[in-house]
């Protein structure tokens, strides 16, 4: 490319803005500030260990997907779900709750927000209420981590202890009233910080942020779509094998 060509593009990223590298030790330290449980269910580690053993005695893992209309009613709708599970002996392996897509916008934004029909949490209680309306695990997925409100919902995800939390299939969703992307991107950084001390993911997001690069470069470059395809896949399978690798080596050393 020419001079001009890459100028051109330097002059369309924002500033100014942080560094990432900043703000992931900042949600690294934010992290450690605070404890997160990880599963309900006794003698395992992690949600991923519980997985693999239901995978191996040829259990189904059931997700049950609910989101209604108030806390009231998530709540009393779990307690049902637990004593049905409890009498027929049909074991969930854990509950993915969708809130009001408003839980996704900061406070101040929220007033004037189109209403929805979901439930809102509003603090660390309703996310709390969540995990302890029955001994199953939950899911925070929907307008949580990847949201304008990331740093909250990841933080009270995480002291609830949700399995999972965030889909990064909403990292483009559009939250009408909310218009600061550098924010909004620079708090997932932060709370992708806080993920990496409570559920050592830091090789998978090594893995995205190389991804990143590599496809802005690749795009740049016009390298045709078939290449880029290809190096996605071999960067996947680079990271995969790395983190097999690491929760082996971790496994010998205990």
């Amino acid at each position: 490319m020419d001079a001009a060509t890459i100028e051109y593009i330097r002059s369309l990223k924002p500033a100014p803005h942080a560094d990432g590298r900043a703000l992931v030790r900042k949600g690294m330290e934010i992290g450690r500030s605070f404890e997160a449980p990880l599963t309900w269910y006794e003698g395992y580690r992690n949600h991923m260990e519980f997985k693999k053993a239901c995978q191996r005695e040829g259990k189904i893992y059931w997700t049950l997907l609910m989101g209604l209309a108030t806390m009231e009613d998530e709540l009393a709708a779990v307690k049902k779900i637990y004593e049905f599970q409890e009498r027929t002996g049909f074991k969930l392996g854990s509950l993915l709750h969708i809130p009001s897509g408003n839980v996704a916008l900061p406070r101040e934004y929220r007033e004037h927000a189109p209403k929805t029909t979901g439930f809102v949490l509003d603090d660390l209680d309703d996310w709390l209420a969540l995990r302890n309306a029955a001994p199953i695990d939950i899911s925070l997925n929907d307008h949580h981590l990847v949201c304008p409100n990331s740093i909250e919902t990841t933080v009270n995800a995480l002291k609830a202890g949700a399995v999972r939390v965030g889909s990064f299939g909403q990292f483009l969703w559009d939250y009408p009233g909310f218009t600061d992307d550098v924010k909004r991107y620079s708090d997932m950084v932060t709370s992708l910080g806080m993920m990496m001390v409570l559920r050592g993911v830091a090789l998978v997001l090594i893995g995205i942020f190389l991804l990143g690069v590599l496809e802005n470069a690749m795009s740049l470059l016009n390298i045709s779509s078939y290449y880029q395809q290809l190096v996605r896949g071999i960067v996947i399978v680079f990271v995969i094998a790395m983190d097999c690798n690491a929760r082996k080596k971790k496994r010998e050393d205990v």
